[in-house]
């Protein structure tokens, strides 16, 4: 059965609105004239002050002697445009209470169609409305609008849920950093050697205590600042080891010495506080991508029950 119809030419139609009447209506309808009843319904179901006229239209054309006709199939073509909101209630009752097995079939193959198309939201649209008119009949259109509305839920939690994860995977590719790597670094400072860098000896341990080892590097300090020789204990982070020249009364030849650098509390304070908004960042990112596959899924499934229903609807049919 055809869903959509041709508009009827213009000029018809402006006479149609303009010279109908019921006397013309009934005439029109007696000598079996629905095409020019169904274009009168068209050219006027929007306007208000023709609406008795309308329904009286709609009547002719949903007459039992005309059923299987041309009435049934544009009458519903009309009710199913974007303002079928606003004329259900004057006209569709009709259409029910007259044409109860059509509009049935209607309905069902435009969901069906709607399903073929994934068109959920046009399809819960239309089991919304269907639903409304309270026929009592067809609960496999009830049952199809509560898994479409299911599957139109689930495809703007998916959607929502990726929608976020371009921005943050941009914020953690723009911000990447990593925990700083603190130790205790206890060792004796040697000299001051300018731009706030030190020689300092590491400590070890003998059977006299605690003494200055052999191994000799190189502190930077950032708040430290050393006036006389001695001990220190600070907290440091590790960097590249560097080539350094001895003194002549020292040889006077090259030596790898570790560099240490001082770690501040502050520094520690901005490092942790970056790693947690970025570790959650993360964390967001992960839980999207699983929401959105889990929604990806459940689509699937629903789909597949839609289906199994729609395919039943040949037992039910009028």
């Amino acid at each position: 059965m055809p869903r959509t119809w041709v508009l009827s030419g213009m000029l018809l139609t402006l006479l149609l609105a303009c010279s109908e009447s019921q006397n013309s209506l009934d005439k029109k309808a007696a000598e079996g004239r629905y095409d020019e009843i169904a274009a009168f319904i068209e050219a006027n179901v929007l306007d208000s002050a023709s609406g008795a006229l309308v329904a009286s239209a709609m009547a002719h054309v949903l007459d039992r002697r005309n059923r299987d006709s041309i009435g049934i199939v544009k009458s519903i073509a009309i009710l199913t445009s974007n303002e079928t909101a606003r004329i259900a209630s004057q006209l569709l009752p009709l259409i029910v209470t007259k044409c109860p097995m059509q509009i049935d079939s209607i309905f069902l193959g435009s969901i069906e169609d709607c399903a073929a198309r994934e068109d959920y939201t046009s399809l819960t649209r239309l089991g919304k409305e269907y639903c409304s008119l309270k026929t009592n009949r067809m609960t496999i259109i009830a049952n199809a609008l509560e898994i479409g509305q299911e599957i139109v839920a689930a495809q703007v939690r998916k959607s929502d849920a990726l929608s976020i994860v371009p921005r943050l995977e941009s914020e953690l590719e723009s911000r990447k950093a990593e925990p700083i790597k603190t130790q205790n670094l206890e060792a004796f400072m040697v000299a001051d050697v300018g731009f706030s860098g030190y020689e300092i000896a590491l400590a070890q341990y003998t059977y006299l205590g605690r003494v200055p080892s052999e191994k000799h590097a190189v502190l930077f300090t950032k708040n430290t600042t050393f006036t006389s020789k001695g001990w220190f204990t600070l907290r440091v982070r590790r960097l590249p080891d560097s080539e350094v020249r001895l003194k002549e009364e020292y040889g006077s030849f090259n030596q790898t010495w570790p560099v240490y650098e001082e770690v501040t509390e502050e520094e520690l304070r901005i490092n942790e506080a970056t790693m947690r908004e970025l570790g959650s960042k993360r964390d967001s990112v992960h839980w999207a991508r699983n929401l959105a596959t889990e929604e990806v899924l459940g689509i699937a499934k629903m789909k597949k029950e839609l289906q199994r229903i729609l395919d039943r609807s040949d037992n039910v049919r009028g």
